[in-house]
């Protein structure tokens, strides 16, 4: 295994305690010689970078770590390398939260683009039991998102996941469908021609 890969000398950057030294530094001392640290290990040692950074306690107003996840996540996220799959299911162990937030972010960013690759990561076989987590709350954005492309791909049942959500999650269940309709409508009724209230009906 090349040490680059799991933290390069040392392991430095797959240590906790070291990253979280440094994400105080960075607020309390020069953020942007703390900064230039990261750049070696963001180029050499991203898989160990991005575990560390993310199972890492942050006391620090969270300005750095920010910072590296924007730089981190979106290409592991999006890798299909065993490396990247190895690292997107100890995040799914580890940390769900915090991959949750990274793939909404992602999501946000980019819907057209980025949906279809988050489906192609929970569909490995190592995260199909957070995908089912990720289904399972009460419905959001992304969680809607999902299931209809999971529909259309195969990988569920649409019509039992309305029933099955609206049965454990009743009112918060009806309310997140109907605002997820809702984003989905204004765009066509907002393009949609419309008679101005003075022009007279046609005869």
């Amino acid at each position: 295994e090349d040490a680059s890969r799991i933290g390069g000398p040392n392991h430095c950057w797959a240590c906790r305690a070291f990253i979280e030294v440094l994400f105080e530094l960075a607020e309390v001392e020069d953020y942007g010689a703390v900064r230039t640290l990261f750049d070696g290990p963001l180029s050499s040692a991203p898989e160990a970078l991005l575990l560390s950074t993310c199972l890492a306690e942050d006391r620090s107003r969270g300005a750095l770590r920010a910072e590296l996840l924007e730089r981190l996540a979106p290409p592991l996220l999006g890798d299909a390398s065993p490396h990247a799959t190895l690292v997107q299911a100890t995040l799914a162990e580890r940390v769900p939260l915090q991959l949750k937030r990274l793939l909404r972010s992602m999501q946000e960013k980019d819907p057209e683009r980025s949906l279809p690759k988050i489906m192609d990561i929970l569909q490995k076989d190592e995260l199909v039991s957070f995908y089912a987590s990720l289904l399972n709350g009460p419905p959001t954005e992304l969680s809607c998102q999902l299931a209809c492309l999971g529909d259309s791909r195969g990988a569920l049942s649409l019509a039992s996941w309305l029933r099955e959500t609206l049965s454990e999650h009743k009112d918060t269940a009806a309310a997140g469908f109907i605002r997820f309709l809702r984003a989905r409508l204004q765009p066509v009724a907002a393009g949609s021609p419309e008679v101005s209230r003075g022009s007279s009906a046609p005869y």
